[in-house]
């Protein structure tokens, strides 16, 4: 949807992986060196805050999708874990790098019970991490495998 000159229409994305410039947000004006690439702690905590907002979002969607609560009455309670007082659950979302040691872990053991699982097997997945100084242990799946896990423990019978 090129224009006669073979330049893009307004709003559409530029070629170069680049959608629009970028624009230091610091509150004292753009700071010198702030780019997209080494940002400012200004516009690098912004950026955090808002990955970590949208995973927050993301997992409450979903956690409302399996529950059917909703998680809280007003729109302004949505952006705090601590307010969803509609669930069933306690929740805390963790995002970025403070998950990567989590989500080796996972991701190693999930591959090993892949790898040893008899064929027909379907049952879900679940990671349990044993602590050396505690004799109580962490339960981890997938968010998206819950509704399953929580079927299969229900049917214990």
């Amino acid at each position: 949807m090129a224009l006669p000159d073979g330049s893009l229409p307004p709003g559409f994305p530029k070629l170069e992986k680049q959608t629009r410039e970028w624009k230091c947000k610091h509150k004292d004006g753009p700071q010198e060196g702030c780019t997209k690439q080494t940002p400012c702690r200004t516009c690098l905590n912004r950026r955090s805050r808002a990955r970590g907002m949208a995973k927050q979002r993301e997992a409450r969607k979903q956690l409302e999708a399996l529950t059917g609560a909703q998680a809280a009455r007003f729109a302004g309670q949505l952006g705090n874990e601590e307010s969803w007082h509609g669930l069933p659950l306690r929740v805390e979302v963790k995002s970025g790098a403070q998950c990567g040691p989590v989500w080796t872990r996972f991701a190693a053991a999930e591959a090993q019970s892949k790898q040893n699982h008899a064929v027909g097997d379907t049952k879900p997945f679940v990671y349990v991490a044993m602590g050396q100084r505690t004799s109580d242990g962490l339960v981890v799946f997938r968010l998206s495998e819950a509704a399953r896990v929580v079927e299969a423990l229900v049917n214990l019978s």
